[in-house]
């Protein structure tokens, strides 16, 4: 059955890069790729890190950015790891994603925080029509460990607005940073009240965060001023098309509903229903999120590996076919998570060429990641059923530290697969006994390699 939906997500994605472009001057901005060529992030998880360079006033004259002063992009961003990491979030609420695509306008020394503020407050009450009884303004408390005041500005300017003062609050939290270290500031975001009886950020969504840039972060924690004041906005498409649409949450917009819809149809499983307890709900939204994640991934030429953030890709790989396989009892997860991509490609083929262009290598790569993630998990279940089938007949229903480390080291089973097959059969796991045998593993691993350097030395030496 098709949804038709007031906003689409194309339509709010244009609707945004028009506004810029046409009514204040802004350049559109290709995305760049997910993969970071910055050491201190696993994956560009914001609009602004290809603008890095000019925030630490660092830009060549002879790149194209040079003399750029005012863009804005739809950006694709993942958060799995590293100081913005929504990776373990992602399935238990109905907000956070692994990848999403962030909106943004940026000001290079053009403008600051009175247009800035301005051009958001139009965009949202009179082009996205949000009413105003349902936003949230922050702004800046102050922080003394970092010598900050409280950007009463900011404040002023949402007041001059039209916004009333009871609607705009202070926070400690209204302060961004890209990573450890890097270009930050204070930042002011507006929220939607999805509870009109509570008054309270607890019960509202952020979609907007507009950032000041004017500080530079170093890896001691010092702030210091940037030579020149910039604009640093984001705006998560995923959020603001359940809002623009009045529905739960992103899960329900046309981003994912296919792709909802193919895994129901593909397993035979009941629909999914939204349910934030039901682990058949967890699961869809799991799959669903991680198939978008790893559909961009391939397409920005990231491939599954054994060292840094390859492996870390190919662990989402993994976590994903375990779900289709333990969750939705289907025994060709591939075939899935192919139909999965060419659902992605659907959808933002048309944003991003490359997912398009990439596909019929992106799904081998799927199918070769299938034959070694189901080896893995066969291996893992054989064992798994082994040390249940001898705690059945001792009549135990806990899973001690050493046979959940057995799993973990010889029989390459995740914590989430551990957790998964325990759940199952309804044992328990003995946590803390794994983390003591994990340490004392580390240590022993820690020592051979400090035997093996001096060994290295004393063949040298000799």
């Amino acid at each position: 059955m098709s949804i038709s939906y007031k906003w689409t997500s194309s339509s709010i994605r244009k609707c945004f890069i028009d506004f810029f472009v046409k009514n204040h001057q802004h350049k559109l901005v290709p995305s760049s790729s997910v993969i970071s060529s910055d050491p201190s992030l696993l994956f560009n998880n914001a609009g602004m890190n290809q603008f890095k360079d000019i925030f630490i006033g660092n830009i060549s004259p002879n790149h194209p950015y040079y003399e750029l002063r005012r863009a804005v992009s739809s950006q694709k961003c993942i958060r799995t790891g590293g100081k913005h990491n929504d990776l373990d979030v992602v399935g238990y609420d109905l907000t956070h994603h692994t990848f999403f695509e962030m909106l943004g306008n940026w000001s290079f020394n053009s403008y600051f925080k009175k247009e800035a503020c301005t051009m958001a407050f139009e965009l949202i009450t009179k082009v996205y029509k949000l009413p105003l009884d349902k936003l949230i303004i922050t702004y800046f408390a102050g922080d003394k460990t970092l010598s900050l005041p409280a950007d009463e500005e900011t404040k002023e300017i949402w007041l001059s607005l039209g916004f009333p003062q009871n609607r705009i609050l202070p926070t400690n939290e209204n302060f961004w940073e890209m990573g450890e270290s890097g270009p930050c500031g204070v930042c002011s975001e507006i929220y939607f009240q999805l509870d009109p009886s509570t008054f309270s950020l607890e019960k509202c969504v952020e979609i907007w965060n507009i950032v000041f840039i004017q500080y530079y972060k170093d890896e001691s924690g010092i702030v210091t001023k940037l030579p020149a004041n910039h604009v640093d906005t984001g705006m998560g498409l995923e959020r603001m098309a359940s809002i623009l649409n009045n529905v739960p949450s992103s899960y329900d917009t046309d981003l994912f509903q296919p792709l909802l819809t193919t895994i129901s149809t593909m397993t035979k499983s009941r629909p999914y229903q939204g349910s934030l307890k039901d682990n058949l709900d967890i699961a869809y939204r799991v799959v669903a999120d991680h198939s978008r994640m790893i559909t961009i991934s391939l397409s920005d030429d990231l491939k599954p590996g054994t060292k840094d953030t390859g492996r870390h890709f190919r662990q989402i790989f993994r976590k994903t076919f375990a779900h289709l396989i333990f969750d939705f009892g289907y025994k060709e997860p591939e075939k899935v998570l192919i139909e999965l991509s060419k659902k992605v490609g659907n959808n933002l083929g048309d944003v991003y060429p490359e997912i398009n262009l990439k596909m019929d290598r992106n799904l081998s790569v799927i199918a070769q990641e299938s034959i070694l993630a189901t080896d893995i998990i066969e291996k893992a279940t054989k064992l798994f059923n082994k040390i249940a089938n001898q705690l059945d007949r001792i009549k135990q229903d806990c899973i001690s530290g050493d046979a959940v480390f057995d799993l973990f080291l010889n029989g390459g089973a995740s914590i989430f697969m551990i957790n998964r097959m325990a759940r199952n059969r309804n044992l328990k796991v003995d946590w803390e006994g794994f983390e003591k045998c994990f340490a004392k593993h580390k240590a022993k691993s820690a020592e051979g390699l400090e035997e093996s350097r001096k060994n290295r030395k004393t063949i040298k030496h000799n």
